[in-house]
């Protein structure tokens, strides 16, 4: 009941449509309120699938070889020995003092004893080397450093619906359905409104959803940086434990004894000089002391080879683009319908063969095929598409031979 009610709706609006008369009407023109076809415009638009992001570049530590000398021996004083020097020498010892000789008392002598010198005292110098200890220590032979490692980061798809083409309605001219009262059923053709449902397309976005537990974000990567410690190689060297040192040892004045005859008492009668009595003695006299010279002891290097950090390890970024694909989509620039006033059209009497001929001819030299035949002045199936085609594609009321559509075929009747 329902949808007869609705058809019986559609049919009086038709009819009160069909019957208004227009205003301002002349005789012995024809005219119709003709359907205006909904007008629709396409574009591309750019649908981000990927959002621009930026990747990490990594830069590796870099090293330069390096050397230098290492003490493995202190310097040090050492100390040659010179002994004391000694030389000839001789004197002149009494051995028996002058005295005088009496002829009738005798002189009188006592043996003397004495200690002659026969060695002075001198030292003896002993050297005493120094003595070394073994040390370790440990030296950087590379540097700590960084390191970086990068790994893309985690994206989900996520898929987006969009809209390319909206909902809309048009008026599609049927016939009734079997409730019509009319014995004739093309008494009752109908126009009715019919809903086009809106058209989508589906599109699947990546999106950032970031790193793994221990990662850091930079751009579109994962990055990790790795301290990396110094590296040490251990060495040795001999230090002084004691220096070198000279240790002396005196040795005493060597003495000899001897004996001579000392004057007790002159004769007394007859003094008569007898001279002194001298013996040489033969010594050894010291010329130089024992001493001991100094002379430096140059410290002992090795060359030793390292790596030094010329520069650590760093990241720089560079931008990537997002990704992004055109999407075609379709608007309703302007909404199609019955037009609100009547149009002439050309009445049927005056659809002359001369003019369909006409009406195919322009047809043709737009493009538009009107059948096998071309030009036979008749105004069939093939040449009725071809006009509707053409009044589609130039925006034309649809559906009549209007002087509007004649215009635009360059036809003046």
């Amino acid at each position: 009941m329902k949808k007869l009610n609705l058809v019986l709706f559609f049919i009086s609006m038709f009819a009160v449509a069909a019957f208004a008369q227009p205003t301002n009407a002349e005789a012995g023109k024809c005219y119709a309120k003709c359907l205006i076809p909904t007008k629709y415009e396409t574009t591309s638009v750019p649908v981000t699938i990927k959002a621009a992001t930026t990747k990490v570049n990594i830069k590796p530590a870099t090293f330069v070889n390096a050397s230098e000398q290492f003490m493995t021996k202190e310097a040090a004083t050492s100390y040659s020995a010179v002994s004391a020097k000694f030389e000839k020498a001789s004197k002149q010892v009494l051995a028996k003092d002058s005295y005088k000789v009496l002829k009738v008392v005798p002189a009188e002598f006592k043996t003397v004893t004495e200690k002659v010198l026969v060695k002075e005292a001198y030292k003896v110098a002993k050297i005493v080397p120094a003595t070394y200890k073994t040390e370790t220590v440990s030296l950087m032979v590379k540097p700590a450093f960084t390191t970086y490692q990068k790994k893309p980061a985690n994206f989900r798809d996520e898929v987006e619906t969009i809209d390319v083409s909206p909902k809309s309605t048009k008026w599609v001219h049927k016939k009734s359905d079997a409730n019509c009262l009319s014995a004739d059923p093309d008494d009752c053709m109908i126009w009715c409104l019919v809903e086009t449902p809106a058209e989508y397309k589906t599109v699947t976005k990546k999106v950032l959803v970031g790193c793994d537990a221990g990662w850091t974000i930079n751009g579109s990567d994962c990055v990790k940086s790795n301290k990396v410690d110094a590296v040490y190689k251990t060495y040795t060297k001999q230090v002084v434990d004691t220096p070198a040192k000279v240790e002396y040892t005196e040795y005493p004045a060597e003495f000899k004894t001897r004996t001579y005859q000392q004057l007790v008492s002159e004769a007394k009668v007859v003094e008569e000089t007898v001279p002194a009595e001298y013996t040489t003695w033969k010594y050894e006299k010291l010329s130089s002391d024992a001493s001991a010279t100094e002379s430096p002891v140059t410290a002992q290097y090795m060359n030793r080879t390292f790596e030094n950090l010329g520069a650590d390890a760093s990241l720089s970024t560079e931008s990537v683009p997002g990704e992004t694909v055109n999407i075609q989509k379709t608007t309703i620039s302007a909404a199609g319908g019955f037009s609100e006033e009547w149009r002439e059209v050309v009445c049927e009497a005056d659809v002359t063969p001369r003019l369909i001929a006409q009406v195919q001819r322009a047809l043709i030299e737009r493009g538009y095929s009107v059948g096998l035949a071309g030009v036979d002045n008749v105004f069939g199936v093939d040449t009725k598409a071809a006009l509707k085609k053409f009044q589609q594609d130039k925006g034309l009321p649809v559906g009549n031979l209007d002087f509007e559509t004649l215009k635009a075929l360059g036809i003046n009747q």
